[in-house]
């Protein structure tokens, strides 16, 4: 396998959206914020250490992971000597801070005095959960391994001008075409349905379970509110025997109060989230 001989940094992006400094700190200029920028935004789920847990397990081999925040420390972070934290004044002019917008502390991470050359953003939201060679991110010529986005982006709010724009760049100094050709195995490895009914969601649930014997005790499949994966279950129990039956819990709408909503929101918006990253 290929290897890369230059160094690579990591860096994340958090922020505590419960500290009430914080909070204070936003709710001056909450007429300034635009649409984007609800609390669930900025909502912290108690899961960001795993974040740094996985990076050194599955990445060892990062140079400097820097995590970057608006005068806030998590609590944990002095177990990871490796860690640098990075206040936002460190690198952010004067003159655009504070700031609660994400484009503004992503299109001045350059100014970061000790970042590589080249580096990996991610958001909080965004686990490494098995292990990656630097030649995931980075070819050993340096150019960075991307996506290819087949559908037309059309900006439309005010964060779809970021990939836009991203686009128009790659498309000026890349051929789509010939990278479609060249690489089209890599773009057909994973399962695309045309429809929603049952069939499609027993195979993704089989996908799910492939290395499964059979479910761990207290199992939960939390999905949306789509009929068909209640009766897809069952199929898939009648089919697999008694190791796989289970219940699906359905959670519908990411405001409701009613209760399974309130207890299960957070995988809610998981789904959500990975329903917009992966959508065609």
């Amino acid at each position: 396998m290929a290897k890369v001989n230059f160094k690579i940094d990591f860096v994340v992006t958090w922020v505590d959206g419960s500290d009430p400094q914080w909070q204070e700190k936003k709710r001056q200029y909450t007429d300034l914020t635009g649409s984007l920028n609800g609390e669930n935004r900025y909502r912290d789920m108690g899961i960001f250490e795993y974040w740094f847990k996985n990076v050194f397990e599955f990445a060892p081999w990062v140079n400097h992971v820097f995590l970057i925040t608006d005068q806030q420390v998590p609590a944990f972070i002095h177990k990871y000597p490796r860690v640098k934290v990075i206040d936002h004044r460190d690198f952010i002019p004067q003159s655009c801070l504070p700031t609660f917008n994400s484009n503004t502390i992503e299109l001045n991470l350059w100014r970061i005095k000790e970042l590589a050359e080249h580096f990996v953003l991610f958001n909080d939201d965004m686990f490494i959960t098995q292990p990656l060679e630097p030649t995931f991110f980075f070819n050993p010529t340096g150019k960075p391994c991307l996506p290819a986005i087949l559908n037309i982006i059309q900006p439309s709010d005010e964060y779809s001008y970021i990939p836009f724009n991203n686009m128009e760049l790659l498309n000026q100094r890349f051929n789509k075409k010939a990278f479609i050709k060249q690489n089209w195995q890599f773009l057909l490895e994973y399962y695309l349905s045309d429809n929603r009914g049952v069939g499609p969601c027993i195979l993704a649930m089989r996908m799910a379970f492939h290395s499964l014997k059979k479910l761990p005790e207290n199992f939960k499949f939390i999905a949306d509110g789509y009929s068909a994966y209640p009766l897809a279950a069952i199929e898939f129990a009648n089919k697999f025997g008694k190791d796989f039956i289970f219940q699906i819990t359905q959670v519908i709408g990411l405001t409701n109060d009613d209760a399974v909503s309130k207890e299960y929101r957070p995988f809610k918006q998981m789904i959500e989230r990975l329903n917009r990253t992966y959508k065609a």
